[in-house]
């Protein structure tokens, strides 16, 4: 289910620049340069953004995520790829 992230809850925050960080490290690497704005987003900056973030919200997602990860681990692939297309994936999903 997609619904809107409450970012000033530090929790949240915390979760959405984890996968930020992540997927925007897999961008860099694609277009040759780490100078992203996202990438040097913090906690604070992100909570005064004044955006509206979604995101994409499984039952159980942490036992999810773990299974995934250890998929993911068994056939090389970088869960930071995932949370790149995944990204992509929602901004289609919004925009439709």
């Amino acid at each position: 289910m997609i619904k809107i992230i409450d970012i000033r809850n530090r929790n949240n925050a915390e979760d959405v620049l984890n996968i930020q960080i992540t997927s925007y490290k897999v961008e860099a690497e694609i277009i040759g340069s780490y100078e992203i704005p996202p990438l040097k987003d913090t906690i604070y900056t992100l909570q005064l953004c004044g955006e509206t973030l979604f995101g994409y919200y499984i039952v159980a997602m942490r036992i999810f995520e773990e299974i995934f990860r250890r998929i993911l681990c068994k056939r090389n692939i970088e869960i930071g790829k995932v949370y790149f297309y995944i990204s992509i994936f929602l901004v289609i999903k919004i925009q439709q």
